[in-house]
């Protein structure tokens, strides 16, 4: 018994398979989680070590080295990243897709342990943590104040406002930018020596202070501890020194303490002071559930902030995402009402058009159900595979109504249409959707960032097909079936007239062109040559560049510039950016690190420029600002794992590697940033090796420290000391901790205005045994893989395709071949997902072709409905070409989703010519019949998937570009490769199956 007629006769168990798909799918909504995109798993371990004022080189010989030494052979680990800074370090470690990093972590902790003890004293612990959390802030807060000091405004922040935001759900940490407190104790150096008190003594003191001590129980009963750590200025002020007899020495007696605050850093909104707070959410969290979480805790926190203190919500990512699903799920109502319209003009009858709209609600729902199964979320890629199912999900309904309706035409009552027509089509049926699911099935193959990525949207719409398919086969032909009338009023007769002209005219039109078939098949070669022709000129990129609504200036470090100095460069830069028009307004955070000016734009709606014209016109401002170089950048894309050095994708990171000194990797860089400038599509070069920090070298008189009975250390904290300070404790103020900072109490200009006071109690000075000799050192050392490396920041002039530029890039022969170089950010990833996309298309047709071939038993028939898909390609390229749009991941996906739409229309020819054949006919017959038959089910199928991909095309504000490559992909592949199939496919049919009949005859 045929499947659809087993539920034509039993219809009870199709209304209730299809009501538990709806029933499952909708609780399963009820559980699924918002994301902007898919978690993508990047398995990465981060390591973090301090060495307090040691240069970077220090740290790179004494802690890097060993430790990039010790971790080179940890299991499944794919890349080793390293940065070696002044006083302190920090590796990466990027693992193989699927790692178990629970297992890595253990791995490292014990390979961190065996080298532990060779690190030089006063290193802390290395911290390990994984990446668990997104790597920025998406939620940023300021608050300003005209009663409160800055450090006051910023403690005030960290206890009351920090807090309370850490408990939240889905928060992994807060960032604060302001000035906290530090407790400054800045030390007289001649009355050091006065009371013949050393700096290590000091410090010693300050340490043995850090803790409170445990005491036991008194009488097992009430606890004793020791009150140690102090907890005002006063108890440091009375920490004891030194005794001699009766004589005591505290800290007081030769130092001055105060309650301070460190001015490194500077946070201004539109020009004027404030402290900024940022939250960072975990990578699984949900950032339109977090952003709702942390609005409303706001909106009871303002309640109980001074009145003194104005707290702004500055930039909420979430507006960004929130706006793109509103968009996407306006999409889909705007398809469904298409989709509705074409149906019900074909079919002309609104119980006929009833019965395959059914179908899109239950298979929309349905598939949140396989949405939850796989353990994803609702996201833009499930959601736009959501839009192109509502025109793809009507397709085998579609199929079967036309197919009964056309039965009921020619005298039969619904009944018998339906079981007539669900033995001619079943077996299309369960072709189509097989078909179309089996294109994906290599994306699961995949561990690529990208093919992770739109595993979720194969998943997605694979699942929904799927389940349109159950529908066709089960509710479908029970609706056939009982709800039609033998005779109903047809609606808009014209339009049924219109289609007999039609079919008449394709019949003609078919008939002649089989005749002339060779024609065609010049057509045909034409045509493939014009694809590879639109291919190769296509501008290659990764995606299409996204207005996110923010764009800013990066301001690099300034050497030996003060902060005050940098303070007024970042000021002029300000007022220039003042100028840009449709900002909601400007944050400046800046630093010894450099500098960031952040402009968050109004709503998309709300402003005629693109951020990119806005970025172009900041560009231009800033050029008149002498002496600061400044790049200005536009936040223009969010995918996972591109790692946008500021933001933009125009800058494209080239990682340069060499076993060589540091210095000669810098003479390297040197010449590639000038070789790189030569470029013509090339608007600016940087890298990121700095060798001329100035420095001093303490040469120590080896002879004269010995007999001063000095060590190395003494000296080493005495240096600390009265050059910048040093950090040895905490200072607890309100459950929060703060530095303590041991410092000289003046500038000082020569190593004589230092006493030293030896172990016997001789007076000298610091010039005695040690000179200070100018010299420069590294800012900063980075390795790549346990090789030193430098980042080249090639950023490309506008309109210059990504892809593109990296071809010239690596066709120039500009890179020496004595060093390695990596791709990094956008660059590395449309690297790895070339190669890999144009795989996933080839074994698309592959799978396609296998699926195929068992279910016609026929390696000839799958050989036939293929052939067309490259001609169909030509209109999605042509499409994309006329529209100035790039070749993309988007245009990849869609021409991959293209292959399985596309080949369902020669499944029906295919498919109804063989059954023809078989029956009576010749081939040509049985192939003009196929085209016939099939041309208003591919007409009504077709029409509906570009009605329903439509509202991509016309959609706009937020994540629109995205939406609109793939959009036109598809329509230009569904229009041009439909009316290709339908003439393509029957001059295919019949020389080809013509051949292998006589072939058979022959060999029997």
């Amino acid at each position: 018994m045929n499947i659809q007629t087993f539920f034509l006769k039993h219809p009870v168990y199709a209304l209730i398979l299809n009501i538990f798909i709806l029933v499952v799918g909708a609780l399963s909504y009820t559980n699924l989680s918002i994301r902007e995109y898919p978690d993508v798993a990047v398995p990465k371990l981060t390591i973090r070590t301090s060495l307090q004022n040691a240069s970077a080189e220090s740290v790179e010989t004494d802690i890097t080295f060993p430790m990039e030494a010790a971790l080179a052979g940890v299991s499944g680990l794919e890349e080793l990243r390293s940065e070696s800074h002044f006083g302190r370090n920090e590796l990466t470690l990027s693992f193989k897709a699927g790692t178990n990093l629970d297992t890595a972590m253990s791995m490292v902790r014990d390979k961190l342990s065996s080298i532990q003890g060779a690190f030089p004293r006063d290193t802390t612990i290395p911290s390990l943590s994984k990446e668990d959390s997104a790597e920025q802030p998406f939620f940023w807060l300021f608050f300003a104040s005209d009663a409160f000091s800055y450090p006051e405004l910023t403690h005030y922040i960290k206890t009351h406002i920090e807090n309370s935001l850490k408990n939240i759900k889905g928060v992994a940490s807060i960032v604060l930018y302001g000035q906290p407190y530090e407790v400054s104790i800045k030390l007289d150096p001649l009355k050091l020596a006065q009371f013949q008190i050393s700096p290590s003594e000091v410090i010693q003191a300050m340490e043995k202070h850090k803790y409170s001590y445990p005491g036991g129980l008194h009488k097992d009963e009430t606890q004793i501890f020791l009150k140690i750590r102090p907890e005002s200025l006063e108890d440091f002020a009375n920490i004891l020194l030194k005794q001699h007899k009766e004589n005591f020495v505290y800290l007081k007696d030769i130092a001055q303490i105060s309650l301070d605050h460190d001015t490194n850093f500077r946070v201004r909104i539109n020009q004027a002071p404030g402290v900024i707070l940022g939250v960072v959410q975990t990578s699984a969290a949900n950032p339109l559930a977090v952003s709702d979480a942390l609005r409303e805790k706001l909106d009871f926190l303002r309640t109980t902030l001074p009145p003194s203190i104005q707290m702004n919500i500055n930039y909420d990512k979430s507006d960004f995402i929130r706006a793109s699903l509103d968009n996407i799920q306006h999409a889909i109502l705007e398809a469904v009402i298409f989709v509705l319209i074409i149906i019900f003009l074909f079919l002309r009858s609104f119980r006929a058009s009833l019965i395959p709209m059914v179908t899109i609600p239950i298979a929309l729902i349905g598939a949140f159900f396989v949405i939850f199964l796989f353990g994803y979320s609702i996201n833009v890629i499930t959601l736009l595979a959501m839009v192109l199912v509502t025109g793809l999900v009507v397709d085998d309904a579609v199929v079967v109504v036309e197919n009964v309706h056309r039965h009921m035409e020619n005298g039969l009552s619904p009944w018998q249409a339906t079981l007539k027509g669900g033995k001619e089509i079943s077996f299309a049926i369960v072709a189509m959707t097989l078909t179309l699911a089996s294109v994906y099935i290599p994306l699961a193959f995949s561990d690529s960032t990208l093919n992770q990525l739109f595993i979720e949207f194969a998943v997605t719409l694979s699942g929904a097909v799927i389940l349109s398919g159950i529908i066709a086969l089960t509710l479908t032909p029970v609706m056939c079936g009982y709800l039609p009338k033998s005779k109903e009023r047809e609606f808009f007769p014209s339009i049924s007239r219109g289609l007999s002209r039609l079919d008449i005219l394709y019949e003609k039109t078919l008939r002649s062109v089989v005749r002339k078939r060779k024609w065609l098949y010049g057509l045909g070669l034409f045509l493939l040559g014009a694809a590879y022709l639109l291919f190769s000129i296509l501008p290659p990129e990764l995606t299409p560049p996204e207005d996110r609504g923010v764009i800013g200036l990066w301001i690099p470090p300034m050497g030996r510039v003060s902060m005050d100095e940098f303070n007024d460069y970042v000021t002029k830069l300000e007022a220039k950016s003042a100028e840009i028009p449709h900002r909601q307004s400007m944050l400046s955070i800046f630093g010894p690190w450099g500098g960031n000016l952040v402009l968050p734009l109004v709503d998309w709606h709300e402003r005629p420029q693109s951020a990119a014209a806005l970025k172009n016109q900041l560009e231009k401002l800033i050029q008149s600002v002498p002496t600061v170089t400044a790049y200005a950048w536009s936040y223009d894309n969010g995918l996972p794992g591109a790692d946008f050095s500021q933001g933009s994708s125009n800058e494209i990171p080239l990682y340069i590697q060499s076993t060589e000194s540091h210095e000669s990797l810098f003479h390297t860089m040197e010449t590639l940033k000038k070789e790189f400038s030569g470029l013509p599509f090339v608007q600016d070069v940087r890298h990121d090796l700095k060798l001329n920090q100035q420095s001093f070298h303490a040469q120590l008189n080896k002879k004269e420290l010995a007999r001063l009975g000095l060590d190395y250390h003494e000296v080493s904290h005495i240096l600390q000391l009265f050059f910048g300070g040093i950090h040895k404790t905490k200072f607890l103020k309100d459950t929060v901790q703060y530095d303590v900072k041991l410092k000289g109490n003046k500038e000082i200009e020569s190593l004589t205005e230092i006493p030293l006071v030896t172990k016997d109690g001789k007076e000298t000075n610091l010039a005695s045994i040690a000179a200070l000799i100018p010299t420069t050192i590294p800012e900063t050392l980075r390795h790549y893989n346990q090789l030193r490396s430098s980042k080249l920041t090639i950023t490309l002039k506008d309109g210059t395709p990504l892809g593109n530029a990296i071809a010239k890039i690596t066709n120039a022969n500009i890179i020496p071949k004595t060093v390695r170089y990596d791709w990094g950010g956008v660059a590395k990833i449309y690297s790895e997902s070339q190669s890999s996309m144009y795989l996933l298309i080839f074994l698309g047709l592959v799978f396609i072709y296998g699926i195929l071939a068992i279910q016609f038993e026929s390696f000839i028939d799958p050989f036939i409905i293929i052939l067309t898909v490259p001609l169909a390609f030509f209109g999605a390229l042509l499409l994309l070409w006329i529209t100035g749009q790039s070749f993309n991941i988007l245009s990849q996906i869609g021409l991959l989703t293209l292959i399985g739409l596309i080949t369902k229309h020669g499944i029906l020819l295919v498919n109804f010519a063989n059954q023809y054949w078989q029956e009576k006919g010749t081939a040509i017959e049985a192939a003009i019949a196929a085209g016939k038959v099939r041309l208003r089910p591919i007409l009504m199928t077709t029409g509906a998937m570009i009605l329903g991909i439509l509202p991509l095309i016309l959609s706009t504000g937020a994540g629109a570009e995205a939406r609109r490559v793939i959009g036109l992909t598809l329509i230009g592949g569904l229009f041009f490769g439909t009316f290709l199939t339908l003439f393509f496919i029957p001059c295919l049919y019949i020389p080809i199956k013509g051949w292998t009949k006589r072939k058979k005859e022959i060999s029997t």
